[in-house]
């Protein structure tokens, strides 16, 4: 009651005020993302049956190890950079033209390897129409400028700009796709939402900002690289064992157990990400009022668990809806549950609390380690558990590393574990 009343007292305030209006926006988007493919979920299981589907997420997997690289933890350094100079509108355009640079960078090798992948392996390039569909959706990620919005805490054009995009995806894939003969449909339209959000954001940006692009010297995208390597490591490596169980999966296991997993696994995404839109609000406020980070400790905590409880007991409820019904969707329901406590973990401490103090380097170390644990097991989990096995790997490193940053936390403040 008394951290309830707390909370109501700080939300009378003006920077609170902003925080809760952000918040409010910012889940807008993430309802948005996280809605509408839930929305045309049971329409997609039961249109391309769980192997066409499972054939589709294959593609939206490889594409998301990409999509990790282009971003080069901008999501985070972006935000930070801005919401420090936001006042300044030179060097606003500054860091957009940096961060430009870079990421036109990590596309073009990102293309490269992408397309060697496909090209590499004989069940990837006998479908090679779903890869190179998918692709766009790299283009439209680079561009996307959400970084910018967050950072100067204006987030209400995030809201719009999704809501176009996803209304876009959902009705397409609802009228468009009639047959298991339209699969190829999922990734173009699904490309196109990613390139029409990256056109009309930036348009937004550019009319209300006045953003001007600066020619910088190479030396100055080498050393912004460097600069901001630590903090990709930590978002490049929890992608790496997500999308390596889910890949492997998809190449070991076949489409069908992908299939499987990922209707499951976007159900305990949906709490994932409602976790993510409360740690990306809080960033740019606990970066300027650190004293909040107990408040917000307690309140993430609280609201993870009670998410986790909340899956299980209507776990019915939710295969009847996606029309699964299979003999290991419950075990792999309840060990994916479990990793949305983890994650909360690793967002409080690692994100919000080291990251916020400029302590990088501590939680890199951190996810290198969780993640090669998870990818070293990665291979055998799959081969003698399947879709299980996958699961399996997917929480046991969310538990390293949501668990090494709270340890990390306590060792750092003198206080036992």
């Amino acid at each position: 009651m008394k951290l309830l009343n707390a909370l109501i007292k700080k939300i009378k305030t003006k920077n609170s005020r902003i925080l809760v209006e952000n918040f409010i926006s910012l889940s807008s988007v993430h309802v948005l993302n996280l809605v509408m493919p839930l929305l045309v979920l049971p329409h997609l299981v039961s249109t391309l049956k769980i192997e066409l589907y499972g054939l589709v997420v294959l593609g939206i997997t490889l594409t998301n190890y990409f999509l990790t690289l282009t971003d080069y933890s901008f999501s985070i350094t972006g935000t930070r950079a801005v919401s420090s100079n936001r006042n300044s509108p030179k060097r606003l355009n500054y860091i957009y033209s940096k961060i430009l640079f870079v990421k036109v960078f990590f596309l073009l090798i990102s293309t490269i390897i992408y397309f060697i992948v496909v090209i590499s392996f004989s069940s990837l390039r006998s479908n090679y129409l779903i890869f190179l569909y998918s692709y766009p959706i790299l283009i439209g990620y680079a561009f996307n400028v959400d970084w910018f919005f967050q950072g100067m805490e204006e987030m209400k054009y995030l809201t719009i700009v999704s809501a176009a995009s996803k209304l876009f995806f959902a009705i397409s894939i609802l009228f468009l796709i009639d047959s298991s003969n339209d699969y190829l449909l999922h990734p173009i339209i699904n490309s196109l939402s990613y390139l029409i959000t990256a056109v009309i954001s930036n348009v937004i940006l550019f009319k209300l900002y006045k953003i001007r692009v600066y020619r910088l010297r190479r030396q100055v995208v080498i050393d912004y690289i460097k600069l901001n390597f630590p903090i990709f490591v930590n978002q490049f490596f929890p992608t790496f064992y997500n999308n390596s169980s889910l890949f492997l999966l998809g190449l070991i296991g076949g489409p069908s157990s992908l299939g499987l997993l990922d209707s499951i696994k976007k159900i305990t995404d949906v709490c994932v990400r409602i976790i993510n839109i409360f740690s990306r609000v809080f960033f740019p406020y606990l970066t300027r009022k650190h004293k909040s980070f107990n408040a917000y400790c307690y309140l993430m905590i609280f609201i993870s668990g009670m998410m986790l409880i909340s899956i299980l007991l209507f776990n019915r409820m939710i295969f009847s809806y996606i029309g699964i019904d299979h003999n290991d969707s419950f075990s792999i329901l309840l060990i994916l549950s479990l990793g949305i406590v983890f994650i909360a973990l690793y967002d409080i401490f690692g994100i919000n609390y080291f990251i916020v103090k400029g302590m990088d380097k501590i939680v890199m170390y951190n996810t290198i380690a969780a993640s090669l644990i998870g990818a070293i097991l990665s291979v055998p989990a799959i081969v003698f558990f399947g879709a299980i096995g996958s699961a399996l790997i997917l929480t046991i490193s969310r538990g390293f590393m949501g668990f090494g940053m709270l340890y990390k936390y306590l060792r750092l403040n003198g206080r036992t574990v």
